[in-house]
């Protein structure tokens, strides 16, 4: 392959090594000359400064040990950069995603503490002493794992006018009620898992023909090194139910949003632009060399929009079936066209 850069793409095991090769050859942009190839953390010796990486050959797929690559997409689900043992041979410059899977309280307060503090629901850590509080306060607050995914192990809990205590996960029916004088501290701590959590106020979110919506902002960096939004979608709950996650419908949000919000629609998408972008240049700063995230929003009842998560590992899957969006190949595209910016800065 000649001087052409060899971009390697960082996975949790060997078996996904070919598969995701196969997808990011795909898209991969001829003109950059780029050479991929695939490996895991345990791949790496620091002590020999090699890495072992899969390779696609002109007769098939080969591994074999090479030098480091010249950057690093990591794909891999790390909660720190400490577990990326490349950082002792290639520095920190050449690697980016450093941090995939983001603790929820940390990002919290890193955008508590910057200009778009007004979009974020208030946050602590959960004390279970504190809860009837501001339960009592907010009537509706969401519990969720410092570190989850996919709506796993949130807790919804709405305080009712007779004082009636409903928790929920995922949908509005309740798993559990906490009658009068029932301690919801005393329920809680028998069904939640042994993980740390927030505690977010709840918001009372707009909907749908009566299903909860969220909107999904796909942020990744160009091969300039700057960010833009390379998709906004919606995803569409089914009735009753508040995790989006399991959705019955996606939706490209320039077509939804002034569909279902009007001319408000359209000026709502691009604030909702400027805020995922700037919310990655913040997290960016402070987490680590970041090439892509999703914000999740919802809008309240007044079209005020709400941050309730950010993604370090985008799921580009839910994309597949989502109609019309314009040159899709972008969301592969993208962190290659990164990764051949980063390869072509001089180390500092």
């Amino acid at each position: 392959m000649g001087n052409y850069p060899r971009i390697g793409i960082m996975v949790a095991k060997k078996s996904f090594r070919k598969r995701i090769l196969q997808l990011y050859q795909k898209y991969c942009p001829e003109d950059l000359g780029l050479q991929l190839c695939a490996f895991t953390p345990d791949a790496v010796s620091v002590k020999k400064r090699t890495v072992t990486v899969l390779l696609p050959t002109k007769n098939g797929w080969k591994e074999k040990t090479v030098s480091p690559p010249a950057v690093v997409y990591n794909c891999y689900y790390n909660k720190t950069a400490k577990e990326i043992n490349l950082f002792k041979i290639m520095g920190k410059d050449k690697i980016f995603n450093t941090v995939t899977f983001f603790n929820k309280w940390r990002v919290s307060s890193f955008l508590a503490q910057s200009e778009y503090s007004s979009y974020l629901p208030e946050t602590f850590m959960y004390k279970s002493s504190l809860l009837p509080d501001y339960l009592e306060a907010w009537k509706l607050l969401f519990l969720k794992p410092v570190y989850g995914n996919k709506g796993r192990h949130v807790y919804r809990l709405e305080q009712k006018e007779n004082s009636e205590i409903y928790i929920s996960t995922h949908s509005l029916p309740p798993r559990y009620i906490c009658r009068q004088n029932e301690d919801s501290r005393q329920k809680l701590q028998n069904v939640l898992p042994s993980k740390k959590y927030i505690m977010q106020r709840g918001i009372e979110s707009s909907k749908l023909d009566n299903c909860f919506f969220d909107l999904r902002f796909l942020v990744q960096k160009n091969i300039s090194g700057n960010w833009q939004v390379s998709v906004a979608a919606c995803r569409l709950a089914y009735e009753s139910y508040f995790n989006t996650s399991a959705f019955q419908g996606i939706y490209v949000a320039e077509n939804f949003l002034p569909k279902i919000k009007g001319q408000a629609g359209t000026f709502l998408l691009e604030q909702l632009k400027e805020i995922s972008i700037g919310v990655a240049k913040v997290l960016d700063r402070r987490l680590g060399l970041l090439g892509e995230l999703s914000v999740d929003f919802i809008l309240d009842e007044n079209n005020r929009p709400w941050i309730i998560e950010v993604n370090g590992k985008p799921q580009k899957s839910i994309y597949k079936d989502l109609e019309a969006i314009p040159q899709k190949q972008l969301i592969f595209q993208k962190p290659l066209e990164y990764a051949y910016y980063l390869s072509q800065l001089s180390s500092t």
